[in-house]
């Protein structure tokens, strides 16, 4: 017999039986539980319109219904999420599982891409360019301003285009009409009507849709002191006003650009001193647009292809852009020193510029309708552009709003060409070289050799200061070469092309070409693996001496008794229209040069030390010396 209180085998059983039963039943109103959540789940999307598509990328957003108005999600963004969540709470009064919502959230995302529309989506700015243009505000109502070629003024109201925004983007203030670009001059301290007319048209160009190809390259310079970051922060608020309004650092490679380029239209980057080769070439490739590949998550197979096109401002002190093809798309903006008189505090100037800011923004936009209206006609009549074409026929047509001369932008654009072919050939070795050609060519006979035959007759040439200058390898020398091709035939009239082969070595020709062909632009002769491989194919003694000076014959006022430096030294006025109320008379007249101003020293660019930010680790680079001891025998270009 068992003893008191003692389980017999049958009771054991039982009480098995009851555990299993318990654990089942349990289990059981956990699947159905589950289940509640996902059908509770599909049935509220099944009754919201999500509006669901895919961009050609095939990536999935919603155009969610909010209010009064409609919003664009990605599917698989945070804030789609969050939407969602909200939606059930606001429906069953309860959270729902994260299991739940992540599987929700891969079948909205299959249906956008299988089931839903193919429509392009667009960052602050949309439009053909031609006929249309709209800006996102980045208010909450969801409100563009419509710029139109059939209209006589542009119109805030409900988005057409779709407009994805980011998490840093802010809202621009509401335009208003009658407003006067010549406002804008009041709070800035450009050295020249040139100058300044290039920074409004760049402002102007900025406001196109990335359709148009390519953007220039702003490079803003002055000293110590000169406003360069309140200038970004200007461009900044003009053009797409993020939550710093402040300058961002350097990309560092390409892994980078998806996080800059994927959340804003304009990025500035602000107190460079160097930029190595690889920020260079995707600073140029973000310019004009480019792919920009990257793994998708959790796999090494499947790759997605980003395509970006940015509006891109620099600034420094010292003349960071050197290497021929950011010469090429860059658009200089030389700034004055303030006094000591002239500053405010950035409490005080923060306020001016708050209550002007609405005016001087839809004054650009004025301006943005003005070139859409005249561009065709600027087109027409132009005999010569830039590389950054559309960016001059568009400041040309905008070029009235300016208040400057008439043909200042033109003017000044190739004035600041011809200075950066001669920033380009300010290289030591580089009169030794053209001084061997003309010996040695005529009219009609070219010069033709291999590059280590040019490179020995240079060497033997050379004293021995020059020589440390040269690249150090044949090779090397033709690199450097190509790169300063069009430079040669543009500045000098010596046009680098490619004979054919000597046995199995590839020849060099050197030849003279007329002043109607140095404008014709001509491809490398070298293969761009060739550019990027070459040993030693740094540019050996790229120095920046100081280049030949534009000189005016007076003093230039800015109009700014803000942050300017030019004073009172005269009381000239804008050659058209009146100035706003509260606007000082000053300004730029028609009599002032348009070149600028004698352009500072130039000191010679040197590589940042291994882990600066500006620097980085690229191929072949190296420890750059100290500014004040001897410089090296070779510089990355």
């Amino acid at each position: 017999m068992s003893g008191e209180g003692e389980d017999t085998p049958d009771d054991s059983q039982f009480r098995s039986l009851i555990s299993d039963a318990e654990a089942n039943t349990k289990a059981s109103n956990g699947r159905k539980q589950g289940d509640s959540y996902a059908r509770r789940l599909q049935d509220l999307c099944k009754k919201e319109d999500f509006g669901l598509f895919c961009t050609s990328n095939k990536e999935g957003y919603g155009r969610v219904k909010i209010g009064n108005h409609h919003e664009i999600y990605a599917i698989n963004s945070t804030w789609f999420r969050m939407l969602l969540r909200k939606r059930y709470y606001d429906a069953y009064n309860q959270g729902i599982p994260d299991s739940t919502l992540d599987t929700e959230i891969r079948t909205l995302e299959s249906r956008a891409i299988f089931k839903g529309e193919q429509h392009d989506v667009f960052l602050r700015i949309a439009g053909d360019g031609k006929t249309w243009i709209e800006i996102d505000l980045g208010t909450p109502e969801w409100t563009s301003v419509h710029i139109n070629i059939k209209e006589e003024m542009w119109k805030v109201k409900e988005h057409k285009a779709r407009f994805f925004r980011s998490p840093s983007m802010k809202p621009f203030p509401i335009p208003v009409h009658g407003g006067d670009v010549r406002e804008f001059q009041k709070f800035t301290n450009v050295k020249s009507p040139g100058d300044y007319a290039l920074f409004c048209g760049f402002i102007v160009r900025a406001l196109y849709p990335t359709c148009l190809a390519p953007y220039p390259v702003a490079v803003l310079q002055g000293e110590h002191g000169s406003a360069k970051s309140t200038h970004t922060k200007f461009a900044q608020m003009l053009i797409d006003p993020s939550a710093s309004n402040a300058e961002r650092n350097v990309i560092k490679n390409y892994r980078d650009v998806p996080a800059a380029a994927e959340n804003s239209h304009f990025l500035a980057y602000g107190n460079i001193e160097y930029l190595t080769n690889e920020i260079i070439t995707i600073i140029c490739q973000l310019a004009d647009g480019a792919g920009f590949p990257a793994r998708k998550l959790h796999t090494d197979k499947e790759e997605l292809l980003n395509h970006y096109r940015r509006v891109i401002l620099l600034n420094g002190i010292t003349d960071f852009a050197t290497r021929a093809d950011l010469l090429d798309r860059a658009v200089f903006i030389r700034l004055s020193p303030i006094t000591e008189e002239q500053r405010k505090t950035p409490e005080d100037f923060d306020a001016e510029w708050a209550e002007a800011w609405p005016r001087i923004f839809g004054a650009f936009l004025d301006a943005v309708l003005l070139s859409l209206k005249r561009r065709t006609e600027v087109s027409a009549r132009l005999k010569k552009r830039t590389r950054t074409a559309s960016y001059m026929e568009i400041a040309i047509a905008a070029e009235p709003a300016f208040g400057v001369r008439e043909g200042t932008v033109e003017e000044t654009l190739m004035e600041q060409r011809d200075d950066a072919h001669a920033l380009v050939l300010d290289v030591p070795w580089i009169p030794l070289l053209l001084k061997y050609l003309r010996d040695n060519m005529s009219d009609n006979k070219p010069w033709d050799g291999t590059a280590g035959e040019l490179h020995a007759a240079l060497l033997r040439a050379a004293d021995e200061a020059t020589a440390k200058t040269l690249p150090r390898t044949p090779k090397a020398l033709s690199v450097q070469l190509a790169l300063r091709a069009p430079a040669l035939r543009k500045g000098e009239g010596i046009e680098l092309s490619k004979p054919p082969r000597r046995g199995n070595k590839r020849g060099l020709r050197f030849s003279t070409v007329s002043s109607d062909q140095r404008s014709v632009e001509q491809s490398s002769f070298l293969d761009e693996e060739e550019v990027s491989d070459a040993p030693g194919s740094g540019d050996a003694g790229m120095t920046d001496p100081e280049t030949a000076h534009r000189h005016q014959k007076k003093p230039i006022t800015t109009g700014s008794d803000q942050i300017g430096d030019a004073g009172d030294a005269q009381n000239s006025t804008f050659t058209t229209g009146t100035l706003p109320d509260g606007v000082r008379p000053g300004g730029f007249t028609a009599e002032e040069p348009t070149g600028g101003v004698p352009r500072p020293p130039r000191r010679r660019g040197y590589p940042a030390k291994s882990g600066d930010l500006l620097g980085g680790q690229t191929r072949g680079h190296h420890e750059g010396p100290d500014p004040d001891e001897d410089e090296p025998e070779e510089l990355p270009l």
